[in-house]
């Protein structure tokens, strides 16, 4: 069993890798965390709630400190910061415990014979769901910062 001692320095290491290259874009950087925080919660799926349960925010936090001056340097405006941080963190959090219930799901198949719409468009899904949440959390990045930031 799998236990939140050992997932907060994963996630620490995570979070912050690819944060320290001032030359990097900052949402190419925010873009790559935010994915591979997933990748690691794709992991331990059965933690999120308990993570949830102690304001999202709170593990991690010196890594998030990093980031934020980082992205102040960057000219990121500081109203945005914490939309992001909450969104992008969202956003993780839900793909992970969708993506780990879905898994255990052919909904196609329950939808064929009542559901067609939804049989038809299920089975011709274009992303993988690795590729739908990057344009996701691209997508809320580019539209809380919008152009020219």
């Amino acid at each position: 069993h799998r236990d939140l001692h050992s997932f907060p320095t994963r996630r620490s290491s995570d979070l912050i890798r690819g944060a320290g290259d001032p030359k990097r874009p900052w949402r190419e950087w925010l873009l790559e965390n935010t994915v591979r925080y997933r990748k690691a919660l794709l992991v331990y799926p059965d933690l999120v709630p308990t993570l949830m349960s102690r304001h999202p925010l709170q593990i991690g936090t010196e890594e998030h400190e990093r980031a934020v001056q980082l992205l102040e340097r960057q000219g990121v405006p500081p109203e945005i910061i914490m939309p992001l941080f909450d969104g992008l963190e969202a956003l993780a959090c839900g793909s992970a415990l969708y993506d780990s219930a879905a898994a255990n799901h052919d909904r196609a198949e329950a939808w064929r014979d009542d559901f067609p719409a939804l049989y038809r468009v299920s089975t011709a899904v274009g992303l993988t769901p690795d590729e739908a949440f990057e344009r996701a959390a691209r997508g809320l990045i580019d539209g809380l910062a919008g152009p020219g930031v």
